[in-house]
């Protein structure tokens, strides 16, 4: 079963071409910020290397495994021109799988408001908030498959949306030898609420 398994996955990633979203063209793209230090370390991408973790599976459900359980992660960035993000994890594991749950935000700071003469009215404010329930189960000692459901916030001045995405994903992995590979589908989604009424976004 394994090396069927490893043969599926080997040949989907030769044969098929994927096309990945382009950073930019897509709504609420703070949800691919990186989680914590660690993820932010590697590039920003974590996706197959399971180990005790939690901050992973923001990026991949199928690396919770029970070696998580009740664990708590906490990652705060203090970015230039008052810009803020942080995330907060907990994991713990049951009969079911092991579950996380999660929420990242970002706060764009104060804003000045003013009119075309430069008189100044006021400050406004611009936030995005994603609240993330998922769950990882370990089919054997090799395999494991997980699903994130993530609902998400953005209020940008006048201008407010939200929306819900899915991950789903696999990973197989051999201890012995130092191998993984995972297949990751990540933020398939829509929009409750556009920003402006009747423009739903990609």
């Amino acid at each position: 079963m394994k090396s069927l398994v490893f043969i599926i996955i080997l040949i989907f990633s030769l044969v098929l071409e994927s096309f990945a979203q382009v950073g930019g063209n897509y709504i609420f793209n703070f949800i691919d910020m990186p989680a914590t230090a660690r993820i932010t370390g590697m590039g920003g991408n974590l996706i197959a290397f399971k180990d005790d973790d939690p901050g992973q599976a923001s990026d991949n459900p199928s690396l919770l495994n029970p070696d998580m359980h009740r664990t708590v992660v906490m990652s705060y960035n203090k970015h230039f021109a008052g810009i803020n993000n942080g995330f907060a994890s907990y994991s713990f594991d049951n009969k079911i799988g092991t579950f996380n749950t999660a929420i990242k935000y970002i706060d764009y700071g104060s804003f000045r408001e003013a009119d075309a003469g430069n008189n100044e009215l006021g400050s406004f404010s611009a936030n995005e908030l994603m609240f993330v329930a998922g769950l990882g189960k370990q089919l054997d000692s090799s395999f494991s498959v997980g699903a994130n459901l993530k609902f998400i916030y953005s209020n940008l001045y006048l201008y407010s949306s939200s929306g819900m995405a899915l991950d789903l994903s696999a990973t197989y992995q051999i201890s012995e030898v130092n191998f993984a590979v995972a297949i990751l589908v990540k933020n398939m989604g829509f929009q409750f609420n556009p920003y402006i009424p009747g423009q739903q976004e990609p």
